[in-house]
């Protein structure tokens, strides 16, 4: 029994990138052609994650990076200003910064919020918290999930960059949802490489 259990513990479960690759020749290609891989690390801290994908709310993915810039600019190291307990952004500085009035409350109040979140992360139900924050809907929490927390069976259909990717890699009638079946365990995976196959800077 025991060496049984020693065998079963050596077997590794299938890299992302190589069960994508079986399935889907379509993304195959895609892999094999990005010379960056998906990282299952969290990138930064989740809070300033957040605020940076609430600022690419409805906006071009440079449009995008150009606030989140301004924001380090004008702010100061931001993931030290938000590691604070309670942290307050002036909502009029964040205007500045080139962020609606809907946006800057948001990202206000994720900061002021910032302790709660991060320890609501860590346990069930979390979304819940995020949803009741006004500005934060579907596409953002789900990009969240993907580009802040990593998780990797996450499909965010709705998303126009992800559209777009899969109209130029798999034809114009393709439909996401039908192709999304094949990459579970890994759709946000899936999703990174067809958004790092438009050749855009990722968001967070």
């Amino acid at each position: 029994m025991h060496r049984t259990t020693e065998k079963h513990s050596l077997v590794r479960a299938p890299i992302p990138e190589s069960s994508l690759a079986r399935r889907d020749p379509v993304l195959a290609k895609l892999i094999a052609k990005q010379p960056e891989q998906w990282s299952s690390c969290e990138p930064h801290d989740p809070i300033w994650g957040l605020i940076k994908l609430i600022a690419a709310q409805q906006v071009s993915t440079s449009m995008a990076l150009q606030v989140a810039e301004r924001l380090h600019t004008r702010l100061g190291p931001m993931p030290d200003r938000i590691l604070r307990a309670n942290a307050i952004f002036d909502i009029e500085e964040l205007r500045a910064c080139g962020l609606t009035a809907r946006r800057a409350a948001c990202c206000a109040e994720v900061a002021a919020r910032a302790v709660e979140i991060r320890n609501a992360i860590t346990e069930p139900g979390w979304p819940e918290l995020l949803r009741g924050i006004k500005g934060i809907g579907p596409w953002t929490l789900a990009m969240f999930q993907i580009a802040v927390l990593r998780h990797e069976d996450i499909l965010p259909e709705r998303d126009v960059g992800l559209i777009r990717a899969v109209r130029v890699a798999y034809g114009p009638d393709a439909q996401i949802e039908a192709l999304a079946e094949s990459w579970r365990p890994y759709r946000s995976v899936a999703c990174w490489y067809l958004w790092r196959s438009l050749g855009n800077a990722p968001l967070v």
